[in-house]
């Protein structure tokens, strides 16, 4: 492979791409570092076995860039996985203003030598005599005459002391006195309410006394978050003229103290910035009162959960004798104070008999108790939906608290106005501070692309400008390197685990483009899936960016632009797995293209897919959503037609997913299940008790149709926010194929996933041997605790811990990898055992059991759609998202389903060659013929071709449907 040049390695799934590229060139590169280390450090990484080579040469540093999901903290979000928000939470700590959140104040700290150069301009006079003031501290409201007279008097204690303060400044009105530590004023009521403040000092300010000044400020800010300067005079008579001064970040009208910010206090991921009551989760669990109280029902019978409760009896009859109501007056003629209590709490002890058994317990409300029932697994499915986790009361989904979102930043006034479209005129009457002062929060929800702009127009003061350009810049460079790959659509705030593969990849990419490293190996897994054909170009030159850097390219990718923009090739084949690993092709893009090779053919167009679809079998009946409008859907009319074949494709942020998954397959899948809640709701609220509900039939066929129809027209509007959704009545089955793993454990694998290992193990069941010992199919299952190995328990393989390095699987010692117990293994079928058909591949075992037609039939099918090269039984965790996919086709071939069914995919082309979709549509088209619904999202053009109706969108819109 040529150095500081893109070199792309193509072919079937499963003939050993990223093996070469990731299993084994990067980590070689991995090994080789390792070793430079100590021997110490050595014993801290687990690379499991090095790569199998003769030879090589030239390695540079690597860094691998996939585009696997893994599992993430719900913690994770965009600002974190690019460390974009460290520089926005440092322009916050240093840039900010502070404004109390409780009386939007503003709250300036200021140094002792600023608050001395404040005091002078506030109180100098050109009249030395005149110069005079007090310095003041701890300001007290009294509004008891008879606890300011004790005061005085434990002042007069403190001065015996040496603590007190031998002069006290009392203020009333328009009228104040100073008194000797020694007098005690007389006040009545009517003089209340007083302020009190200690006279620490009495300065002439002049220049000679400036330092005792500061002397002063210092030991008092030493005891007090604030200070107070008076006008010295004779005349108290009047108004005192009065000033606070301090030099720390408090607000004296509400008493509340600001800290010292630094970045880590705009972060919802550490204790100084989250939300107290949501702990940055941004939503806390509530209980929907609308849904729980049946306001016609008697109190005893209004709360639902409790109209069954033996304990929720309990207690209100215990609250009715202790608060005097009666359990049988309707719960909309209650007091509201009655109904305060029962709902929230009045944390008083109550003692119920139950079950023949007192217990005592601390009443704090229906819902601190139905929330706790919740979270035990104690409430029915039905009262579970009225539990829910809404959006954070406290932060209203913003994560931080009040201290992290009193820190705000000005935005550019003319910006402002220019979007509300107001007229230059209009500022000073339409534009108010909420318009100019954003919090952090406010940034963090904004997408990338208008992030840049509202940066760009921040307006700060000239002493500022210096640091915020520092600050500021970088952080323009990285969010503008994200919108050039095409993501200019995300919001920092988004969670990753909401990301497709390809987002979180050319995140990752973005990240090393603003790094400018060179002389590095960067290893790319397939950059342009779920990308339309514009992204796939801003990626594509993204990465020749990286080659200008003098860097090394080797990319696993499929797509022909991709191909044509690279410098060289390598492809392998002639097959997938154990049939592959031949290297037929390794020059340049030049040659490649003049060269006759598979996937050149497929490249230049010199060969293409050729699959005859089906024409529909049913006509004229559709599924019609109308008026769809949730996430950044814009009330749009779509039409998906039944027996047909649907794609809808788009760029990034279209609304694709949103549209497919979150309406359309979740209205399937939740249709049933609302409606039956929803009627057993209804009967509660008619008196009956749970019990009827679900032992009787309450319910006739025209009361069923209604309140289906109540319930779907709630869904629409609430959950799936569109305004209807009608054809769903023929539509008898649902099913979504996406790329989840097929099982979690070594035990799954492909021939137990589709059923065929079923019949295998009838087949060895019944051959005489197995009479004779009388064994049954079960003998022959490796999820048996009899027959299955006692020391692996029918997995083959041993996990072993690591403590703090990762778990890994180690083969069995006892049964070699074999699964079972001699006794089973002496059991043969034409000279094989079970483990001998577990160890063999798809396209073998094809051929071993070609004259039994209920198992050649499955395996048939697996070869057909180009896993005959996988193990039968090849662990499931070790098969790819892909893989996985086409299993579940297979599988879904296999059955019959009664009555029409339809079929959701999600990108079924990712990881696939063009061999490879050829074989999908092959077995698409059986699903078509047998007059099934197929409807995907999907951006590859050899599939668009093929599909009877595409729906393009952009930007929440249709903009092609035909």
């Amino acid at each position: 492979m040529p150095k500081n040049k893109i070199t792309v390695i193509s072919w079937v799934s499963g003939s050993g791409k990223s093996t070469l590229a990731f299993s084994t060139i990067y980590k070689e590169w991995q090994f080789r570092y390792i070793e430079s280390l100590s021997t110490y450090l050595r014993w801290f990484f687990n690379l499991g076995d090095r790569p199998d080579m003769d030879y090589s040469e030239g390695l540079s540093p690597a860094i691998a860039i996939e585009q696997n999901k893994r599992v993430w903290n719900k913690r994770s979000t965009v600002w974190t996985l690019t460390e974009t928000d460290d520089y926005l939470r440092l322009a916050f700590a240093k840039l900010g203003e502070i404004y109390c959140y409780n009386c939007w104040a503003h709250i300036k700290s200021h140094t002792v030598d600023e608050i001395v150069n404040d005091i002078f301009e506030d109180f100098w006079s050109s009249s030395e005599w005149q110069n005079k003031i007090w310095l003041l501290s701890k300001k007290q409201e009294f509004s008891d005459p008879k606890k300011l007279a004790k005061f005085f008097r434990k002042n007069q204690k403190a001065i015996d002391q040496s603590n007190g303060f031998t002069q006290i400044l009392v203020k009333w009105k328009d009228f104040s006195a100073v008194y000797f530590y020694l007098e005690e004023p007389h006040f009545d009521k009517s003089h209340m309410p007083v302020e009190v403040y200690w006279i620490y000092d009495k300065i002439t300010l002049k220049d000679s006394n400036k330092h005792r000044l500061q002397e002063d400020l210092i030991k008092l800010f030493a005891t007090n978050d604030e200070i107070y300067v008076a006008k010295y005079t004779e005349d108290l008579s009047g108004d005192l003229d009065l000033k606070s001064y301090t030099i720390y970040s408090y607000c004296s009208n509400c008493n509340i103290h600001f800290p010292e910010y630094t970045p880590a206090h705009f972060s919802p991921n550490r204790v100084e910035g989250a939300c107290e009551v949501c702990k940055w989760t941004w939503e806390t669990l509530q209980v929907d009162f609308e849904k729980i109280i049946d306001e016609n029902q008697p109190v005893k019978n209004a709360i639902l959960p409790w109209r069954d409760s033996t304990l929720g009896q309990k207690i209100l009859q215990k609250l009715s004798i202790e608060y005097g109501f009666n359990l049988d007056v309707k719960w909309k003629n209650l007091d509201e104070e009655i109904k305060d209590i029962i709902l929230n709490w009045d944390n008083s002890l109550l003692r119920i008999n139950l079950w023949w058994k007192y217990m005592s317990l601390y009443y704090k409300g229906v819902e601190e108790i139905i929330k706790d029932q919740y979270e035990r697994w104690m409430l029915t499915r039905d009262f579970q939906a009225m539990v829910e986790f809404k959006t954070c009361p406290k932060c209203k989904g913003k994560k931080l608290n009040d201290f992290a979102l009193s820190v705000e930043v000005w935005r550019d006034a003319e910006e402002v106005r220019r979007e509300s479209k107001l007229k230059k005129s209009s500022l000073q009457t339409s534009l108010n501070s909420s318009d100019l002062k954003k919090d952090i929060s406010y940034f963090q929800n904004l997408s990338i692309s208008e992030l840049i702009e509202e940066l760009e127009n921040l307006k700060f003061p000239k002493e500022k400008k210096q640091l915020a350009s520092r600050i500021i810049s970088p952080l323009l460079d990285k969010l503008k390197t994200i919108q050039d790959l095409g993501l200019g659509y995300l919001t920092l705030s988004r969670q990753v685990d909401t990301l497709s593969g390809g987002e979180i990849q050319r995140l990752r990419l973005a990240k090393q483009l603003w790094n400018k490293l060179s002389g590095i190996i960067y290893v790319l897994d397939e950059p342009t899936i779920w990308l339309d054909e514009e992204e796939s170009f801003k990626t594509i030159q993204a990465i020749k960016q990286l080659k200008k850097l003098w860097n090394t390219i080797i990319v696993v990718e499929h797509n022909e632009d991709f191909i044509k923009n690279a410098d060289y090739i390598i492809e392998i084949w002639p097959g997938a797995g154990d049939f592959g690993w031949q290297v037929v092709f390794e020059w340049t893009i030049d040659k490649f293209l003049k060269s006759n090779t598979l996937t050149a053919s497929y490249v230049t167009w010199k060969k293409q897919i050729q699959v005859n679809i089906p024409e529909p079998t049913i006509k004229d009946k559709y599924i019609e959503v109308k008026k769809a409008h949730k996430h950044n859907l814009k009330n749009i009319d779509v039409k998906i037609p039944l027996g047909a074949f649907t794609i809808i494709t788009g760029p990034s942020w279209a609304g694709k997913t949103t549209l497919l998954y979150d309406i359309v397959y979740k209205f399937f899948e939740s249709k049933e299940s609302i409606t039956q809640a929803y009627i057993r709701m209804q009967l509660m609220k008619q008196g009956y008790s749970w019990t009827e509900i679900m032992n009787k039939q309450l319910v006739n066929p025209s009361d069923y149709a209604k309140y289906e129809k109540e319930a779907l027209t709630k869904f629409f509007h609430e959950e799936l926010e569109v305004d209807t959704i009608v054809g769903y009545e023929f539509v008898k089955n649902y099913v979504y194929i996406d790329q989840s793993a097929i099982g979690k454990n070594p035990r799954s694998c492909p021939s137990t996933f589709i059923g065929v290992w079923d019949d295998i193990r009838e087949l060895f069941a019944s051959t005489k041997e197995a009479k004779m010992y009388g064994m049954t199919s079960s003998y022959f299952s490796f999820n048996s605790t009899k027959w299955a190995c006692q020391e692996c328990k029918g997995y083959g393989y041993k996990k072993i811990e690591l403590q703090f390095l990762p778990d890994t699987y180690v083969e069995c010692e006892l049964c070699h990898g074999k699964r079972f117990k001699p006794e089973v293994l002496n059991i043969y079928w034409n000279g094989k055992n079970v483990a001998d058909i577990l160890d063999m591949y798809v396209e073998d075992a094809l051929d071993f059991f070609s004259e039994l037609p209920h198992i050649r039939e499955k395996l048939q099918l697996m070869v057909d759609i180009g896993l005959g090269y996988l193990k039968m039984g090849q662990p499931a965790h070790t098969l790819s998202g892909w893989e996985s996919q086409r299993l579940k086709l297979v599988k879904n071939l296999l059955k019959k389903y009664k009555g029409h069914t339809i079929y959701f995919l999600d990108e079924p082309t990712v990881g696939l060659h063009f061999v490879d979709i050829e074989k999908l549509l092959n077995i698409l088209w059986r699903f078509l013929a047998r007059g099934d619904t197929i409807v995907m999202i999907e951006h590859d053009k050899n599939l668009l071709k093929f599909a009877h109706k595409v729906i393009r969108l952009e930007n929440g819109e249709v903009v092609l449907d035909t």
